[in-house]
């Protein structure tokens, strides 16, 4: 029955609660989701021929494109997530059966996510190709192809991520093979938890700092940057933005004169300007022993980043490491944690702050005068995930311990908007009214919930919108829209014919291509997402595990 549309459409659908569903993850992993959705859809339009580029690169000077050029933070948002999920699951297994079934989990986690991702990589490889045509056709889509045909079996062990972001197939899943990796560590991390409290937690925050100081230290070696700012290098393999490659050199010699010769380069073929950087320098040995081909690759300042630290999981552990911490407590607590209200009105401040810092700190970057500083940029790549981590966490926190305004159960959105004006004009009998007859037919919400909500204020509204019934559902096809996202993306920079006019709302919002993403999206979870999952929770024998990324 796991594969009948007749039991995974209702499930879908459902808004109902598992044991151990931390219900305000639905919201926040739907506002990542379309965050980055619009991020990548930003990133594809680049491609595009537009005849008024000078517009666009005037809007992206805007402060308000931080938004998109700290596209990081919602990665990290996302393995926040998983860290929540992954470590507060497990916990329910350990108090559950009284051990961990290691086998079964790690099976379950590769079931759980692999169907999807592998059909969506054979697809790239073997039939995308040949549904469309085009001036760009071949840059977007066949390249791809390729790059698939060649190394999609990366993809489905999960540690694509080891290679060159140049070369990877479906790069955007690359978050995939990081979540997958740390997900590995978790339920050993867990286990020490529960084993010695001190210890496991000396242990998180040991990580933490080297992830801390490796981001740092490699940032501020390579002259890296995970922000987009006006002249960072996107192009791969051209030398000064020329498009000039550098050649191939034939070498004879012992290896220990090949490396000799290869440390000569950065003096003899860069510069003080443009050094040579580890990655870009590749050694071939040809059928004659004695003889190797070094070749010199000159990668961007963005591929490069994501070369030597974005795909790293010992440098992207740091949300992770906070979400199992979480998620610990969570059970720890059995998620009753009285909070002062002084020290909820602090949090939720604080919260706000941080991520103000975690994506305006660096604004200066939208500037076109900007000058790229290394130890500055550093800085922030070390600490924006720690900024941003502890924001979530208190958002987490305060809504699953009944500290954000309300319960958990489900809202319908016209519920919402009813509520939400009569509150704006403070007519609190015509508000309990009209609520009190929109839930009598429908039972979703109580109405001793609305009631508590007024007399909290405004504050209380972000968990009744984080539990909102349509983020709920949308939550459930995040997984497939962030693997299917691209297929509406390249296909439409691929067809493009002929030079368009940007503006700032339709060229990203591309009504016909969302409803697309979302039909694939909603067929590709009924077809393999939801039947894996009870898949997964067969194997788990348990029905508490039902919110995985």
């Amino acid at each position: 029955m796991a594969f009948s549309i007749k039991k995974t459409l209702p499930e879908l659908l459902s808004v109902k609660r598992g044991d151990g569903n931390i219900q305000c993850l639905h919201g926040i992993r739907t506002v990542c989701t379309v965050a980055l959705y619009v991020t990548h859809k930003y990133m594809a339009i680049l491609l595009i021929p537009y005849s008024n580029r000078i517009y666009l690169a005037q809007i992206s000077h805007q402060p308000l494109s931080m938004m998109l050029r700290a596209f990081i933070n919602y990665v990290h948002s996302f393995l926040l997530l998983s860290g929540v999920l992954t470590a507060y699951n497990t916990c329910q297994e350990i108090k559950k059966n009284g051990y961990i079934d290691w086998k079964r989990r790690y099976l379950a986690r590769f079931i759980r996510l692999t169907p999807a991702l592998m059909s969506l990589v054979v697809f790239y490889a073997y039939i995308w190709e040949h549904l469309g045509n085009g001036p760009m056709w071949n840059k977007v889509v066949k390249r791809n192809a390729d790059l698939c045909k060649v190394s999609m079996w990366r993809n489905m062990l999960y540690f694509q991520n080891f290679y060159p972001f140049e070369e990877m197939c479906a790069t955007h899943t690359h978050q995939l093979a990081l979540d997958m990796q740390l997900s590995l560590v978790a339920p050993l991390l867990v286990y020490l938890l529960f084993l010695s409290q001190g210890w496991g937690i000396l242990m998180l925050a040991t990580l933490q700092v080297i992830s801390v100081a490796l981001r740092y230290y490699v940032s501020v070696q390579n002259k890296l940057s995970p922000l987009l700012y006006n002249g960072i290098t996107l192009s791969a393999n051209s030398k000064r933005g020329s498009g000039e490659k550098y050649p191939h050199f034939g070498f004879f010699g012992t290896a220990a004169k090949v490396f000799k010769f290869i440390q000569s380069l950065p003096t003899s073929v860069g510069d003080k300007f443009h050094p040579l950087y580890p990655g870009e320098v590749r050694l071939a040995r040809s059928q004659h022993k004695a003889f190797y081909i070094v070749q010199v690759q000159r990668l961007s300042q963005l591929f490069r980043t994501a070369n030597m630290t974005y795909d790293f999981p010992s440098h992207q552990v740091t949300p992770y490491m906070f979400g199992v911490g979480l998620g610990y407590l969570l059970h720890k607590t059995d998620r009753k944690i009285y909070i002062p209200k002084y020290l909820v009105y602090g949090g939720w401040l604080s919260a706000t702050y941080l991520i103000y810092l975690s994506f305006f700190s660096m604004s200066e970057v939208v500037s076109s005068e900007y000058q790229y500083d290394a130890v500055k940029m550093s800085l922030y790549y070390a600490l924006s995930p720690v900024a941003l981590s502890l924001a979530l966490c208190w958002v987490i926190l305060a809504c699953a311990t009944r500290n954000g305004g309300r319960g958990e159960q489900p809202l319908l959105f016209p519920h919402f908007l009813w509520a939400w004006f009569f509150f704006i004009l403070d007519e609190q009998t015509t508000y309990l009214g009209s609520v009190r007859f929109l839930c009598k037919p429908c039972g979703v919400v109580e109405v001793h919930v609305l009631d508590e909500a007024i007399q909290q204020g405004p504050e209380g509204w972000l968990k009744y919108i984080l539990c909102w019934r349509g983020l709920t559902i949308f939550s459930k096809i995040s997984y497939s829209v962030y693997l299917t996202q691209f297929l509406g993306f390249f296909y439409n920079v691929g067809t493009t014919r002929t030079s368009q006019e940007f503006t700032a709302f339709t060229s990203v919002v591309n009504l016909l291509e969302f409803i697309f993403v979302l039909l694939i999206s909603t067929i590709t979870t009924l077809l393999f997402d939801l039947p894996m999952q009870e898949v997964k929770n067969f194997l788990m024998k348990s029905r508490y595990d039902v919110l995985i990324f």
